[in-house]
């Protein structure tokens, strides 16, 4: 308990930066403020980084760290192996979880939605951004999880599709590509003092208009009690 206390306390000290982030009625928008201010933080190290979660066809949820590769209306992208557990997850139930958590900020986003495969072309354009030695990597590594003997199988592997490709573009293997998480519910959370935090929920489409103030492009939000 002593470590939560602390732990508490040093979040009272926070910088409240989020109160100077002016606030907006749809989420995209409000996501991109912070993300903005993520960015610009020098302490948070990989703002980019975020948890997707999945379910497997038996019914387990399942989470790991990936990179968020970019935003926009149509939601939140990133990409796998089609041959990893995530991959195989999405095909048996095409809905998503991700979490962005910032402490630095004392804020967290939380998403959920469907999860959309992108087409060839934007999966090869995402793959033409990325650094040769992740591009390397994510050739090489053809099943994704799968057992190793050692360390130096994947090494080998490396080596030889750097070698293959010496001086040559990497083209992006038909293993590999993005996704989408189409969002219909964001909640944004912001630490408060004495454990009254701040909690604001946007939803595409609610049965409850009593309680939701209409946003824009066809969000609606409200206010959570912490």
């Amino acid at each position: 308990m002593a470590a939560i206390y602390a732990s508490e306390k040093k979040l009272l000290h926070i910088e409240n930066r989020l109160e100077k982030v002016p606030e907006a009625n749809d989420p995209i928008t409000l996501f991109n403020r912070w993300y903005d201010l993520a960015k610009s933080t020098k302490t948070i190290k990989e703002p980019y980084a975020m948890t997707l979660a999945t379910v497997n066809n038996n019914g387990r949820p399942t989470a790991r760290i990936v990179a968020l590769e970019s935003v926009g209306e149509n939601g939140f992208k990133f990409s796998t192996n089609y041959k990893s557990p995530k991959a195989q997850d999405l095909i048996s139930t095409p809905f998503a979880a991700l979490v962005f958590y910032w402490p630095e900020l004392g804020c967290s986003i939380r998403i959920e939605g469907d999860v959309e495969k992108l087409s060839e072309e934007e999966s090869n354009k995402m793959f033409s951004g990325f650094p040769r030695t992740i591009q390397l990597v994510a050739f090489a590594s053809v099943n994704q999880s799968a057992p190793l003997e050692s360390l130096n199988q994947i090494s080998q592997l490396v080596q030889n599709v750097d070698k293959k490709y010496h001086n040559m573009k990497i083209e992006c293997p038909n293993h590999w590509g993005g996704y989408v998480v189409v969002p219909d519910r964001i909640e944004f959370y912001e630490t408060g003092t004495s454990h009254v935090s701040k909690r604001t929920v946007f939803v595409k489409e609610t049965n409850d208009c009593g309680t939701w103030t209409k946003g824009e492009k066809g969000w609606f939000c409200q206010k959570l009690q912490p």
